[in-house]
Protein backbone atom coordinates (compact mmCIF):
# COMPACT_ATOMS: atom_id res chain seq x y z
CA UNK A 1 0.00 0.00 0.00
CA UNK A 2 1.33 3.49 -0.96
CA UNK A 3 -0.41 6.88 -0.59
CA UNK A 4 -0.08 9.50 -3.07
CA UNK A 5 -1.14 13.53 -2.79
CA UNK A 6 -2.79 15.35 -5.94
CA UNK A 7 -5.18 18.13 -4.58
CA UNK A 8 -8.15 18.46 -7.25
CA UNK A 9 -11.83 17.34 -8.11
CA UNK A 10 -14.33 17.49 -4.52
CA UNK A 11 -10.84 18.55 -2.32
CA UNK A 12 -9.42 14.94 -2.23
CA UNK A 13 -5.54 15.43 -2.14
CA UNK A 14 -4.52 11.95 -1.24
CA UNK A 15 -4.87 8.52 -2.86
CA UNK A 16 -4.28 4.63 -1.08
CA UNK A 17 -3.37 2.14 -3.96
CA UNK A 18 -3.79 -0.95 -2.07
CA UNK A 19 -2.25 -4.13 -4.21
CA UNK A 20 -3.24 -8.02 -3.54
CA UNK A 21 0.06 -9.73 -4.52
CA UNK A 22 -1.79 -12.92 -5.05
CA UNK A 23 -4.03 -12.32 -7.59
CA UNK A 24 -2.17 -8.69 -8.52
CA UNK A 25 -5.69 -6.85 -7.95
CA UNK A 26 -4.96 -3.38 -7.49
CA UNK A 27 -7.41 -0.34 -6.25
CA UNK A 28 -7.63 3.34 -5.82
CA UNK A 29 -9.35 5.12 -2.94
CA UNK A 30 -8.92 9.35 -3.11
CA UNK A 31 -9.73 10.79 -0.17
CA UNK A 32 -9.47 14.24 1.29
CA UNK A 33 -7.22 13.04 4.09
CA UNK A 34 -4.69 10.34 5.40
CA UNK A 35 -6.60 9.70 8.88
CA UNK A 36 -5.93 6.11 10.27
CA UNK A 37 -10.31 6.17 10.18
CA UNK A 38 -10.31 6.43 6.33
CA UNK A 39 -7.72 4.10 5.88
CA UNK A 40 -9.79 1.70 8.01
CA UNK A 41 -13.02 2.31 5.75
CA UNK A 42 -10.80 1.94 2.41
CA UNK A 43 -9.02 -1.22 3.71
CA UNK A 44 -12.53 -2.63 4.75
CA UNK A 45 -13.81 -1.28 1.26
CA UNK A 46 -10.92 -3.33 -0.66
CA UNK A 47 -11.58 -6.68 0.83
CA UNK A 48 -15.17 -6.89 1.01
CA UNK A 49 -16.96 -9.42 2.98
CA UNK A 50 -15.59 -12.23 1.14
CA UNK A 51 -11.90 -11.57 1.30
CA UNK A 52 -9.66 -12.89 4.15
CA UNK A 53 -7.73 -10.36 5.77
CA UNK A 54 -4.39 -11.90 5.85
CA UNK A 55 -1.89 -9.66 6.44
CA UNK A 56 -0.81 -5.88 5.08
CA UNK A 57 3.30 -4.84 4.16
CA UNK A 58 2.90 -0.74 3.64
CA UNK A 59 5.32 2.12 4.11
CA UNK A 60 4.75 1.74 8.03
CA UNK A 61 3.16 5.35 8.27
CA UNK A 62 1.37 6.26 11.45
CA UNK A 63 -2.02 6.16 9.48
CA UNK A 64 -1.18 2.54 8.42
CA UNK A 65 -0.19 1.06 11.91
CA UNK A 66 -3.02 2.69 13.81
CA UNK A 67 -5.75 1.08 11.18
CA UNK A 68 -3.78 -2.47 10.89
CA UNK A 69 -3.69 -2.28 14.92
CA UNK A 70 -7.17 -1.20 15.07
CA UNK A 71 -8.60 -3.62 12.10
CA UNK A 72 -6.76 -6.70 13.94
CA UNK A 73 -4.49 -7.45 10.39
CA UNK A 74 -1.12 -8.43 10.75
CA UNK A 75 1.10 -5.81 9.51
CA UNK A 76 4.74 -5.33 8.02
CA UNK A 77 6.60 -2.11 7.19
CA UNK A 78 9.24 -1.68 4.28
CA UNK A 79 12.88 -0.06 6.20
CA UNK A 80 13.29 3.00 6.84
CA UNK A 81 15.41 5.33 4.61
CA UNK A 82 16.15 1.93 2.11
CA UNK A 83 13.90 2.83 -0.96
CA UNK A 84 14.13 -1.26 -2.20
CA UNK A 85 12.15 -2.40 0.00
CA UNK A 86 9.16 -0.35 -0.76
CA UNK A 87 10.20 -1.16 -4.19
CA UNK A 88 7.18 -2.71 -5.44
CA UNK A 89 4.47 -0.42 -4.19
CA UNK A 90 6.20 2.55 -5.46
CA UNK A 91 6.35 1.02 -8.70
CA UNK A 92 2.39 0.39 -8.27
CA UNK A 93 1.89 3.59 -7.57
CA UNK A 94 4.44 4.98 -10.28
CA UNK A 95 2.57 2.75 -13.18
CA UNK A 96 -1.00 3.94 -12.24
CA UNK A 97 0.36 7.49 -12.13
CA UNK A 98 1.53 7.40 -15.45
CA UNK A 99 -1.90 5.66 -16.38
CA UNK A 100 -3.74 9.08 -14.55
CA UNK A 101 -1.80 11.15 -17.02
CA UNK A 102 -2.68 9.39 -20.14
CA UNK A 103 -6.30 8.95 -19.26
CA UNK A 104 -6.56 12.20 -18.74
CA UNK A 105 -4.30 13.53 -21.94
CA UNK A 106 -6.26 11.34 -24.29
CA UNK A 107 -9.59 11.96 -22.77
CA UNK A 108 -8.88 16.10 -22.94
CA UNK A 109 -10.43 16.64 -19.27
CA UNK A 110 -9.15 18.39 -16.33
CA UNK A 111 -6.44 17.53 -14.03
CA UNK A 112 -9.74 17.97 -11.40
CA UNK A 113 -11.22 14.35 -12.79
CA UNK A 114 -7.91 12.74 -12.22
CA UNK A 115 -9.62 10.48 -8.86
CA UNK A 116 -12.28 9.68 -11.31
CA UNK A 117 -9.29 8.65 -13.92
CA UNK A 118 -7.09 7.12 -11.05
CA UNK A 119 -10.26 4.61 -10.00
CA UNK A 120 -10.53 3.72 -13.74
CA UNK A 121 -7.14 3.03 -14.47
CA UNK A 122 -7.28 0.68 -11.55
CA UNK A 123 -9.80 -0.91 -13.00
CA UNK A 124 -8.51 -1.45 -16.54
CA UNK A 125 -5.36 -2.78 -14.84
CA UNK A 126 -7.71 -5.49 -13.06
CA UNK A 127 -9.77 -6.49 -16.02
CA UNK A 128 -6.98 -6.54 -18.86
CA UNK A 129 -6.49 -10.07 -19.94
CA UNK A 130 -3.05 -11.48 -20.86
CA UNK A 131 -2.74 -15.00 -21.56
CA UNK A 132 -6.30 -16.33 -20.37
CA UNK A 133 -5.65 -14.39 -16.99
CA UNK A 134 -6.12 -11.23 -15.71
CA UNK A 135 -6.65 -9.91 -11.54
CA UNK A 136 -10.41 -9.40 -12.07
CA UNK A 137 -10.57 -13.14 -12.95
CA UNK A 138 -8.15 -14.36 -9.71
CA UNK A 139 -10.03 -12.49 -7.48
CA UNK A 140 -13.53 -13.29 -8.88
CA UNK A 141 -13.11 -16.53 -10.45
CA UNK A 142 -14.03 -15.26 -14.02
CA UNK A 143 -12.56 -12.61 -15.93
CA UNK A 144 -14.63 -9.00 -16.69
CA UNK A 145 -17.77 -10.20 -19.10
CA UNK A 146 -18.55 -6.45 -19.01
CA UNK A 147 -18.79 -3.38 -21.73
CA UNK A 148 -14.85 -1.98 -21.30
CA UNK A 149 -15.62 1.70 -22.13
CA UNK A 150 -12.97 4.54 -23.19
CA UNK A 151 -12.35 6.95 -20.15
CA UNK A 152 -14.17 10.39 -20.95
CA UNK A 153 -16.01 8.76 -24.02
CA UNK A 154 -19.37 10.25 -24.91
CA UNK A 155 -21.97 8.19 -23.33
CA UNK A 156 -26.08 8.26 -23.88
CA UNK A 157 -27.48 8.17 -20.20
CA UNK A 158 -30.45 7.78 -18.40
CA UNK A 159 -30.96 11.04 -16.10
CA UNK A 160 -31.33 10.61 -12.57
CA UNK A 161 -35.40 10.44 -11.72
CA UNK A 162 -34.53 13.78 -9.92
CA UNK A 163 -34.72 15.00 -13.54
CA UNK A 164 -36.22 14.08 -15.43
CA UNK A 165 -38.68 16.94 -14.57
CA UNK A 166 -36.85 19.19 -16.62
CA UNK A 167 -36.86 16.74 -19.73
CA UNK A 168 -39.31 17.18 -22.97
CA UNK A 169 -42.55 15.26 -22.76
CA UNK A 170 -41.30 13.82 -26.39
CA UNK A 171 -37.92 14.15 -26.16
CA UNK A 172 -34.99 11.04 -25.80
CA UNK A 173 -34.92 9.77 -22.62
CA UNK A 174 -31.07 9.27 -22.64
CA UNK A 175 -28.83 12.53 -22.50
CA UNK A 176 -25.66 12.87 -22.96
CA UNK A 177 -22.89 12.17 -20.73
CA UNK A 178 -19.06 11.42 -20.05
CA UNK A 179 -18.28 8.10 -19.13
CA UNK A 180 -16.08 8.33 -15.98
CA UNK A 181 -15.78 4.74 -14.67
CA UNK A 182 -17.47 1.85 -13.34
CA UNK A 183 -19.55 1.47 -9.98
CA UNK A 184 -17.27 -0.95 -8.31
CA UNK A 185 -18.39 -2.06 -5.00
CA UNK A 186 -16.78 -3.10 -1.92
CA UNK A 187 -14.80 -5.89 -2.31
CA UNK A 188 -14.54 -4.93 -6.03
CA UNK A 189 -17.95 -6.44 -6.64
CA UNK A 190 -19.74 -4.63 -9.72
CA UNK A 191 -23.44 -4.19 -9.90
CA UNK A 192 -24.49 -2.60 -13.53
Amino acid sequence: QRQMCIRDSNGEAYGLCIKDLCTEYVEFFPSMTKMSEIVEMQLLEFYGPNTPRKHVYSDGAKEFRKAMTNLFIPHTTSTPGRHETNALAERTVQSLSSAVRVLLEQSGLEHALWPFAARFAAFATNTNVVDGASPWGRRHGENWMGSRFPFGCRVAMMPSLTSTKETPKFGPKAVPGIFLGYNIQSGGVHHG
